[in-house]
């Protein structure tokens, strides 16, 4: 049995957006692509002009123009997965992946109440480092490793575990002692904290709006 795309809609959206962040590289969409030309006895031409492509410009149009065919969301949580793999590989800094977390803060609807706070405040501290004591830096550091290792599961190869983890997700923030920094700007007293919004869960993916 040959794989559809449309199968894959919520992971075709989270590589274009890796893309477009610069957390996936094309190397990376080439394997994915080869791994269903390798599987299926007929590939569908997606896969063979996705693994094709010799930019990451070609791979991310071959991408966007499949997406519009598709209702999809575009799920945040691989995408903190895929800043955390950049993080423990040393290709970005953790204040630079703090800086990255700044694309999740608003209008994210598939994110807890709980993941946008943490996020927010993790964005905020490291983008106001300079007001914080010299000794915040290290424990900073360790509260945005900490958090962004909750993701660590949900890579593009366990796309079939993201349903389950998601489940597990709360869990996670309710029973993990995360932040180490008593400096912090996110005192309540200093920096209130943001208005919760409930989010509104969608389905995963669909065919038609």
């Amino acid at each position: 049995m040959n794989t559809s795309p449309f199968a894959y809609a919520e992971v075709i959206n989270v590589l274009i957006e890796g893309l477009r962040m610069a957390l996936f590289s094309k190397e990376q969409i080439t394997q994915w692509a080869d791994g269903f030309i390798l599987h299926d006895a007929q590939p569908d031409i997606f896969f063979i002009d996705l693994a094709l492509s010799r930019t990451r410009e070609e791979a991310l149009t071959i991408l966007s123009e499949t997406a519009r065919t598709m209702a999809a969301e575009t799920s945040p949580r691989p995408l903190l997965c895929a800043i955390y793999e950049r993080l423990v590989t040393n290709d970005k800094t953790a204040l630079e992946s703090a800086a990255s977390l700044g694309a999740f803060i608003w209008n994210n609807e598939l994110l807890t109440v709980s993941e946008r706070n943490f996020i927010q405040y993790l964005h905020y501290d490291a983008d106001m480092l300079d007001l914080l004591p010299p000794s915040a830096r290290e424990k900073l550091e360790q509260d945005i490793g900490a958090f962004l290792a909750l993701y660590k599961e949900y890579t593009i190869e366990n796309y079939a575990g993201w349903d389950s983890l998601d489940q597990e997700i709360v869990l996670k923030l309710d029973t993990t002692p995360l932040f180490h920094n008593d400096t912090s700007l996110r005192n309540p007293q200093v920096m209130p904290a943001p208005k919760p919004i409930l989010p509104v869960r969608k389905p995963r993916w669909q065919f038609w709006k």
